[in-house]
C-alpha cells in the first residue's frame, strides 16, 4: 500500500522538485491548492496549470486570507477563513495521509492547522531568507521547519529548524543547445 502525503502551499517550484523524488518512492501525492490565481481573478493558478501533468490528485480549496489593507475584498476573504478549514478537515480526515508538507502561503494554513488537530505529522518548508504571516503561524504546528537560507534560522525555535537548502528540479539540469540557438549574436546585432 502507497504511503499519501498531503501537499499544500503558495510556493509551487520548490513543491514540483519535491514530487517528482516523491513518485520516484512510489508516494500517493494529494495537492490541495488554489483553484483561482485570486480572489479578484478568475485565471486558473499556477499551480493548478503546473500540477496538471503531474500523477497526482489536486484538491482545489477555499481560504481566506487576512488582509494588511482594507479594501471590498477584505470582509469577504474574512469570511473563507473558516471554510477552508471545513474544507481541509474534510479532505484530510477522507485521505488519512501519513504525513503533511507546506510550501508557506495563506492557503496552507487550514491545511496545517487541521493536520495538527488530526495529529498528522507536518513539515513546513520556508523557501525565502526572511518568513511570512502563514509560514510563522504553520511554525507552531510543524514537527520539523525545512529552511533554505541559514539567515532564516533566527525566525524559526532552533529545535524544529534543518537546514535544507531549496528543491530543485533536476530537468533544469538539461541543456538542450537547440533552445538556446536563437540567442546567438552575430556580429551584425546591437
Amino acid at each position: 500500500m502507497k504511503k499519501k502525503i498531503v501537499i499544500t502551499g503558495g510556493h509551487v517550484t520548490p513543491a514540483l522538485a519535491v514530487i517528482d523524488e516523491l513518485k520516484k518512492r512510489n508516494w500517493q501525492i494529494y495537492f490541495l491548492g488554489r483553484h483561482y490565481a485570486s480572489e479578484t481573478d478568475k485565471t486558473i493558478s499556477m499551480e493548478m496549470e503546473m500540477l496538471k501533468e503531474k500523477d497526482l490528485t489536486f484538491i482545489p480549496i477555499t481560504a481566506g486570507k487576512i488582509q494588511r489593507h482594507l479594501n471590498r475584498y477584505t470582509l469577504i476573504s474574512f469570511l473563507k477563513i473558516p471554510v477552508g478549514f471545513f474544507q481541509a478537515l474534510g479532505y484530510l480526515f477522507r485521505i488519512k495521509p501519513q504525513v503533511i508538507l507546506s510550501f508557506g502561503g495563506y492557503l496552507s494554513v487550514p491545511v496545517v492547522f487541521t493536520g495538527w488537530l488530526l495529529r498528522i505529522p507536518i513539515i513546513t518548508h520556508e523557501q525565502t531568507a526572511s518568513h511570512g504571516l502563514a509560514s510563522r503561524f504553520n511554525s507552531l504546528f510543524a514537527q520539523k521547519i525545512a529552511i533554505s537560507w541559514a539567515s532564516s534560522r533566527k525566525y524559526f525555535p532552533k529545535e524544529k529548524s534543518v537546514l535544507t537548502g531549496n528543491p530543485i528540479r533536476r530537468d533544469i539540469f538539461k541543456f538542450d543547445k537547440s533552445v538556446w540557438q536563437v540567442l546567438i549574436l552575430t556580429k551584425k546585432d546591437p
